[in-house]
């Protein structure tokens, strides 16, 4: 046996058949997670407050839901963004969608597909608006859900 296996098993990291015991690695790496709990993003329905929470940190998308119907309420979350009844240029969307993007493993350019494609962002003649999704008109983000 190998110096290096010798040592995993001294340290209880692998066990005695040589397989990793990966529950040790899940705690380790759940106790080296940052432990502040998550901005309240608003929403009335805890379940979706955990959803959005979980792709949302601090104004920026961490990614996607890959469920359509969980990507569609974190689309939603980024589509208050945009004001109901303006017209953007794409240089003016683009500009909205890097600052939910800059630093993560999303680009804008995925992130404005996504919206048109989920119709929560419409557009024509160079022009994008918002075209679908819950309209805030209470002033307070988030309580529509």
């Amino acid at each position: 046996m190998g110096r290096a296996l010798q040592k995993l098993q001294a340290g209880g990291l692998v066990d005695a058949d040589l397989r990793v015991r990966a529950e040790l690695f899940k705690e380790a790496a759940k106790a080296a997670a940052p432990s502040a709990p998550a901005a309240d993003l608003g929403y009335a329905d805890p379940g979706v407050e955990q959803l959005v929470g979980r792709f949302v940190r601090d104004g920026r998308l961490l990614g996607f839901p890959a469920q359509d119907a969980k990507r569609r309420l974190v689309l939603e979350h980024v589509a208050q963004s945009f004001e109901p009844g303006r017209h953007y240029a794409e240089r003016e969307v683009d500009a909205v969608l890097r600052a939910w993007t800059d630093g993560g493993p999303a680009d804008h350019a995925t992130l404005r597909r996504y919206l048109v494609d989920h119709q929560l962002l419409a557009r024509g003649g160079g022009e994008y608006w918002r075209a679908g999704g819950w309209v805030d008109v209470s002033g307070a983000s988030g309580d529509a859900h």
